[in-house]
């Protein structure tokens, strides 16, 4: 299979070998997808490595052989966020969790859609205990796996203006 000019999200890269990278993507067209980046670490390759670091949105071109994809090209769509203290730990998590819980090969639009959002909320320095807990709701229903949040553990409708507390098994309990 070959990919052309696939946009997809950094989420891991870490070095193998004495010039290369072992790069974990995000696609919304073909999910997580492991790359291999031979060559990336000498002087002359500054700008394909500049690219593939974590958090960056970029487009790529690989062929996948085996378990890895072959990657040919990739390009900077934008500027990755810079970010420090709190936050770039949030980044971190929040790949980690994709890594984690994110088939390989398998589309993603919506988990892709999800975490452009939360790379700008990290971005903006948006309030980060709430974004952090949307994005893990949000990342739970994009996968498949989230709680239905519209009816209560007695068989109803959840109401609006009542208050609720939320157990793993039995989904939303009225308090």
């Amino acid at each position: 299979m070959r990919y052309q000019q696939e946009p997809a999200f950094v989420l891991h890269a870490r070095r193998w070998r004495e010039t290369s990278l072992l790069v974990e993507v995000l696609s919304a067209e073909h999910g997580r997808i492991g790359l291999l980046a031979r060559g990336v670490q000498g002087p002359k390759r500054h700008a394909l490595r500049a690219a593939l670091q974590p958090l960056q949105s970029i487009r790529f071109d690989a062929k996948q052989t085996g378990e890895l994809a072959q990657l040919a090209s990739a390009e900077a769509v934008d500027v990755a966020p810079q970010l420090q203290g709190d936050a770039a730990l949030a980044a971190f998590y929040v790949n980690e969790l994709c890594l984690r819980l994110a088939p390989r090969q398998a589309p993603q639009p919506e988990l892709h859609a999800v975490y452009a959002v939360v790379r700008e909320r990290l971005r903006h320095a948006e309030p980060l205990a709430w974004t952090m807990r949307r994005f893990e709701r949000d990342l739970l229903d994009a996968i498949g796996v989230g709680p239905d949040y519209s009816t209560c553990s007695e068989g109803g409708p959840v109401d609006p203006a009542a208050r609720y507390r939320l157990d793993a098994e039995q989904g939303p309990c009225r308090m």
